[in-house]
């Protein structure tokens, strides 16, 4: 009997993630996060550390060729709003004060909207100082029910472009799991 019920455990949780992960990237590796409902692929040369402080989940990329020990990562966090910013482009307002504080020498590329797990979101790149670390950002972000979910990837000025596109192909590929429904008997 328990067999039985984490046989059909293990099938609900993979019903919901074949809706977020139809398209496999060649080269990455998907990562579920079954607590907090969400997938994405990464590059499968990259190493993975879950539950950090203040993040859900960082994929480091190989740090060689960086000019300082930083390595290039991509990072999830989450948190529940709680009755704050509970639209988006209020969310991105409040993001984008947030950077302007916490970022000596800012400077924003651009700032548009995008989608995250099939719905609307907000990307920004920008670089400055934060923590005195000259960096460079990506962050996007969406709001599922009271949920904010970011993606942000960070790395040295220099070496930004050479994970840009493996950034936006982790970001394309975050999707959603469906919570299983409980059985009724």
């Amino acid at each position: 009997m328990k067999r039985t019920a984490a046989t059909f455990l293990v099938l609900l949780v993979l019903a919901g993630l074949t809706r977020a992960q139809v398209n496999r990237i060649p080269g990455f590796r998907a990562y579920s996060d079954t607590v907090n409902l969400y997938t994405i692929q990464y590059p499968a040369d990259w190493q993975v550390r879950p539950n950090n402080p203040g993040y859900s989940v960082i994929f480091y990329a190989d740090s060689s060729g960086s000019p300082t020990r930083y390595r290039s990562n991509v990072n999830i966090s989450h948190y529940d709003t709680l009755g704050g910013p509970g639209s988006l482009s209020r969310h991105r307002d409040h993001i984008l004060k947030l950077i302007d504080v916490f970022t000596d020498s800012l400077a924003i590329e651009s700032s548009q909207g995008t989608t995250m797990g099939g719905l609307p979101g907000h990307i920004v790149t920008y670089s400055g100082v934060q923590f005195g670390k000259n960096l460079k950002y990506l962050k996007a972000f969406t709001i599922r029910g009271s949920i904010v979910y970011h993606i942000t990837y960070s790395a040295h000025p220099s070496v930004f472009d050479r994970y840009q596109s493996t950034a936006m192909q982790m970001i394309r590929s975050f999707g959603f799991i469906d919570r299983p429904k409980p059985s009724l008997r």
